[in-house]
């Protein structure tokens, strides 16, 4: 008898603990569980986090917000059971992608995390977490929770994406006629740009850069070979690189100066015509030692729809505008197709969500912050 009164009086202790818990941190309290395949809970706390990226909210923002939320966990319930997953290497893959956009050139997450480290004193947690709310890890697990979301969705609707992103040769040339004046070829000179990470022996990667430099001078290895392997490499998703080579377009414009970390007097000798095919010497830039060689120059240009966007590139600006807007598409078709697949979920079985807190007592909760 008294083990069975010990139990009773352990359990309430717990629960009551529980409950105290959650009065003097709101961020706790459950507001709504989702329950297909899994069991998802959703906190004030789970909501905040999602909507910090998006900055001050109104009652009713966050109320969408809510439902968004509970839509992202159904589907990724509905994944699941549907035997849709993602591997780390698609969600490491996609976030290097992410990480090379960002930094407009490819880039490897150990280089993007040194880049921070001394450009801004902070680590790659610490930035992603500035940025979205959340830290490194837990990023890359949303990362391949939307991958798997994706898969599904594609498997259910995918002749429905590919309609409505669709695009018609009227609206690609009324985007054009409409935005003219943005498509503008600056002053360009295209460069064979190469870095060799500094890593952990500084004297190491010094020596490797002037051996690249002698051997790319004298023809022992080609400027083409050396591009090919940093591409094999990225698509790879290797993080120990020797060497990034690349041949890219380099705008005059003063953003493209500070990405080169160039002074005015060098950046201007770039676009002198009798620095075309002279090498420079081996220079040290932030973490990495780096050479180049202006291989072409190009005026200033309005383009035309038949003129490719970026040289070394072949997309002309009609497939640019096509892409573009078929994105858009597709992005607008997918929201309102992932709507429409959750709420099939919904109304076939309505116990798959269910709202803790309702009315008038979930606003007062969504008004607190």
């Amino acid at each position: 008898m008294k083990k069975i009164c010990l139990s009773v009086l352990l359990l309430t202790s717990v629960v009551l603990s529980a409950f105290s818990q959650q009065l003097n941190n709101p961020d706790l309290q459950v507001i709504a569980i989702v329950k297909y395949k899994g069991t998802d809970t959703i906190t004030l706390g789970t909501l905040k986090t999602t909507a910090k990226p998006f900055g001050t909210l109104t009652l009713e923002k966050k109320k969408e917000l809510l439902e968004m939320l509970i839509n992202d966990r159904l589907l990724s319930q509905a994944a699941e059971k549907e035997n849709f997953f993602a591997t780390d290497t698609q969600a490491n893959q996609y976030f290097q992608q992410q990480l090379s956009q960002f930094a407009r050139q490819p880039i490897t997450e150990e280089q993007f995390s040194e880049l921070l480290q001394k450009t801004q004193n902070m680590t790659l947690d610490q930035y992603i977490r500035s940025q979205t709310g959340v830290g490194l890890a837990e990023y890359k697990k949303n990362l391949k929770r939307q991958i798997a979301q994706n898969q599904y969705i594609g498997s259910k609707k995918q002749a429905e994406i590919q309609k409505a992103s669709a695009v018609t040769h009227e609206e690609i040339t009324s985007y054009y006629n409409n935005n003219r004046s943005t498509f503008v070829q600056p002053e360009t000179v295209e460069i064979f740009h190469v870095i060799v990470p500094k890593g952990s022996n500084e004297a190491a990667a010094k020596k490797y850069a002037d051996e690249l430099l002698a051997s790319v001078k004298s023809g022992k290895i080609t400027q083409d070979a050396m591009v090919k392997n940093t591409q094999a490499n990225m698509q790879a998703g290797n993080q120990d690189v020797k060497y990034i080579a690349q041949v890219i377009p380099v705008y005059r414009m003063n953003e493209y100066m500070a990405q080169l970390g160039m002074q005015q007097s060098e950046f201007d000798k770039l676009y002198d015509s009798s620095s075309l095919n002279v090498y420079s010497d081996v220079e040290e830039v932030s973490d990495s030692y780096r050479f180049y060689v202006a291989l072409s120059h190009s005026d200033p240009k309005f383009l035309t729809l038949n003129d490719v966007v970026q040289k070394g590139t072949t997309a002309t600006v009609y497939k640019y505008i096509e892409n573009m807007l078929g994105l858009q598409k597709q992005q607008q078709a997918v929201l309102q197709i992932r709507n429409d697949l959750a709420n099939e979920l919904r109304a076939n079985d309505e116990s798959v969500v269910q709202y803790v807190k309702e009315g008038a007592e979930l606003e007062a909760l969504l008004k607190t912050w």
